[in-house]
């Protein structure tokens, strides 16, 4: 009798027992699917954006080609000209207010999140491109010049890469683990393309030096090819670990590689 409420008490336990991890694995398995439909959405919002921020690149960079133009010659833009200048201002600005909203939403209480940092510059920007706008109205209204071609093309470059910069950072991962995973991917990338094309640039200018001669107009691109290439992956390069801890075996190299 004794042993048969043992054994009772012991299944009743066991079962409890099994209620119990049931229960865990159900709460894991469901935060876990929250997490990745977290993940989704935040993915799927950053798509949108990426599109929408392509969009507006595309006709800010349209725009920045008519208006140097234009600002060359203030007295000579004809009304066709400034018609496809505000054409591609209006259809930059619907994409770009389109991508803002999203980049906003996506970066509102993620305190330290690079989109956090990418889109207080993007105002930074945004604002000085504005201004330039201004004054390239008024000169074509007063045909008066008052906006050097150099300064709108970097005003609206610089605006354009922020922009971009936005895009890049939205796919930034919310994990730190998923973000180091990519970021240990894209790292190894870029050191391996700023390493390679260092080293065409040095062959070609190795085999030139051994040869006696000068550089022809074909290996001049070559090189300025090369040497873009390189500085764009070692720029992107520096704004990735720029956090990087002094003392870590990540911050010691990228040291000693500002110090090259």
């Amino acid at each position: 009798m004794i042993r048969g409420l043992k054994i009772r008490f012991i299944l009743m336990a066991m079962i409890g027992l099994l209620a119990l991890m049931a229960g865990a694995l159900l709460l894991k398995e469901g935060s876990r699917v929250a997490t990745d439909a977290q993940k989704t959405e935040w993915l799927q919002q950053a798509n949108r954006m990426a599109d929408d921020i392509l969009t507006a690149n595309g006709a800010e960079a349209q725009e920045r080609g008519l208006t140097a133009e234009a600002i060359s010659h203030p007295r000579t833009v004809s009304a066709v000209t400034r018609e496809q200048i505000r054409q591609r201002r209006a259809a930059g600005d619907a994409a770009y207010q389109d991508a803002l909203g999203l980049a906003q939403r996506m970066a509102a209480g993620k305190a330290g999140h690079p989109l956090t940092n990418s889109l207080a510059q993007l105002d930074e920007r945004r604002k000085r491109l504005e201004s330039l706008r201004s004054e390239v109205d008024r000169a074509f209204e007063t045909q008066v010049p008052t906006v050097a071609p150099k300064e709108w093309i970097a005003a609206c470059t610089d605006f354009i890469d922020a922009l971009a910069q936005v895009r890049r950072d939205a796919f930034t991962a919310r994990d730190s683990l998923d973000e180091a995973y990519r970021n240990n991917l894209q790292i190894k990338e870029l050191i391996f393309l700023a390493a390679e094309h260092a080293g065409r640039e040095r062959a070609t200018i190795g085999a030139v030096i051994a040869q006696g001669r000068s550089l022809t107009p074909e290996e001049k691109g070559i090189l300025a090819r090369n040497r873009a290439i390189v500085d764009q992956n070692l720029d992107t390069l520096q704004r990735l670990t720029q956090q990087a801890e002094p003392g870590s075996r990540l911050g010691v190299a990228v040291q000693a590689m500002k110090g090259e």
